[in-house]
Formats: C-alpha cells, sequence, structure tokens
C-alpha cells in the first residue's frame, strides 16, 4: 500500500494482509506475548469443558446420576479467565500495531523493541474506548430486539473506528466517538459491507488453521456419530487446545491491520488525505 488512494473492499483487505506478511515477525512475536496466553486458557478451558460436558452426558445416560467432573469445571473456570486476559491481550495487540501502521505503509518495521512499546501510552484510552462501544452496542441490540438487534448493528458500524482513531489521532474517548462518526457517516453502508466482510474472513482464517482437527472431527463423526460423547484422552484434548490457541494468535492481527486500511481509506475520501500527503512530498522536494 505505498499508494494513498480510494480502493474497492477487497482491495483494502489484500492491503491489510500485505502489510502483515511484511512484517509478520514483530506482529507475530507481539501476538505471541499478548495474545497467545489468554487463547491458551480459552482453547484449553474450551476443550476440556465442552468434551468433558459431552462425557458427563453419555455417564448420565449409561448411570443415570452423573456430575461434572473437576476437569470440566477447571476447564470452565479457564476458559472464563481466557476471555478475560484475551480482552487486555488484544488491545495491547491492536495498539502495537495501529501506532506502527502509518511505518508500515511505506515499508517494513525494523525496531522490534521501539515496535512492541510504541502504543503503550495510549493502551488506557483504546481499552477505555473499546469497551465503552461494545457496552454501547450490546445495549442497543438488546433494546432493538424486536428489529432482529439493528440497533446494535448500527451503532457498532457508526462508531467502529472510535478505539483505532484513539491511538491513530491521539485523542480521547469522546473525540474518537465523534470522529468515527464523521468518518463513517457518509459511507454507512459501504463500512457495514466491510465490517461484516472481516468478521466472515476472519473466521474463515481461523478455521483454516484449525482445519486439521475440524477434518479429524468430520471423519470421526462420519464413523460414528456418537463418537462426539466417548472419552478423549487428556493428551489429544491439549493437542487441540494447542491449535485453537494458535489459530487465534495468528489471525488477531489482521482485525486491526484492516480498521487501519479502511480509517486510511475514509480519510481519502472524505477528506482527500492522498491530496494533503502529496502535497507535502512535492512540498519538501521543493524545499
Amino acid at each position: 500500500m505505498s499508494e494513498l488512494r480510494a480502493r474497492p473492499i477487497g482491495v483494502l483487505i489484500d492491503d491489510a494482509l500485505a502489510m502483515y506478511r511484511a512484517n509478520a515477525r514483530p506482529i507475530l512475536l507481539a501476538a505471541a506475548l499478548s495474545v497467545f496466553p489468554a487463547a491458551l486458557f480459552v482453547g484449553l478451558g474450551q476443550e476440556f469443558y465442552l468434551r468433558g460436558f459431552f462425557e458427563t452426558i453419555v455417564a448420565a445416560r449409561d448411570t443415570a446420576m452423573a456430575t461434572p467432573s473437576f476437569s470440566v469445571l477447571l476447564g470452565y473456570a479457564a476458559m472464563s479467565l481466557g476471555l478475560w486476559l484475551m480482552l487486555f491481550g488484544r488491545a495491547y495487540l491492536d495498539v502495537t500495531v495501529l501506532a506502527a501502521a502509518p511505518q508500515m505503509l511505506h515499508g517494513r518495521v525494523t525496531d522490534a523493541r521501539a515496535f512492541l512499546k510504541g502504543g503503550l501510552r495510549r493502551y488506557g484510552w483504546y481499552l477505555l474506548t473499546g469497551w465503552l462501544v461494545q457496552v454501547a452496542a450490546q445495549l442497543a441490540a438488546f433494546a432493538s430486539f424486536f428489529a432482529l438487534f439493528a440497533g446494535g448493528l448500527v451503532l457498532w458500524t457508526f462508531w467502529s473506528l472510535a478505539a483505532p482513531i484513539t491511538v491513530l489521532e491521539n485523542a480521547n474517548t469522546s473525540e474518537g466517538i465523534r470522529r468515527s462518526f464523521e468518518l463513517v457517516k457518509p459511507h454507512f453502508w459501504r463500512v457495514l459491507r466491510f465490517l461484516v466482510l472481516l468478521t466472515v474472513l476472519v473466521g474463515l482464517f481461523e478455521g483454516a488453521v484449525a482445519s486439521p482437527l475440524i477434518v479429524r472431527q468430520v471423519v470421526v463423526a462420519a464413523q460414528n456419530p456418537e463418537a462426539i460423547f466417548y472419552q478423549t484422552p487428556v493428551a489429544w484434548k491439549i493437542v487441540e487446545g494447542l491449535v485453537l490457541a494458535a489459530s487465534m494468535t495468528f489471525v488477531a492481527p489482521i482485525t486491526s491491520l484492516a480498521f487501519f486500511v479502511l480509517y486510511i481509506d475514509l480519510r481519502t475520501r472524505s477528506e482527500g488525505i492522498d491530496l494533503i500527503m502529496r502535497a507535502r512530498r512535492l512540498a519538501a522536494r521543493r524545499a
């Protein structure tokens, strides 16, 4: 993405992936430090909780009485803890990537240490803004229950860039929300399509990384539909948990990069940032 200009939605996603590939080493390092530990709790907890739950159902059917095992309760606790840790880990990864994203437009990140520290001073604002937007969208969705949660979808779209703007423009929460609304309003349907496409693609990417597990489960279920209820070895649960954690970690940076290229695209369309940057480069050459 060496040239700033308005681009189709599919090209924006390609630009985000190209920035990821060009800076994979520092980005994956940040993801491994911030997201993987939380994802490991989620992945292992999910495996032990869900599989243990099905195993408990079988035990209840066979013995007419069964209580959840300790591993099921421990899995639920680990999954819950992991989800909370993920909130903070993802926020760190996002601010780190967003703070370095302008540099990634025209080259690669060369100082990994500076990259890891680059977004720390905006961490609090990003975390607060993202949490407020999430809560507000959930409340709006609940209030518009009979309208198929349209209120939450609309609010989520208008304020989708609020948290990234707190990093990219050094804004506070109210400024981030206001700027997000200003940028998104003229292009609401385009942004909504972008968000839906991004959500689907992230899910597909995670599924692709974890595809060996999915294929195994499909094959086993096809051979014996009741196999899902059978006892699963602990070692295999750990392997599945590790793969799920790796898939979440590998895909996590795509979202923040996608929001950055969307931000640039909207500023290009609404404010002519591409013309401003060209004028600055021309002035610098003449000076």
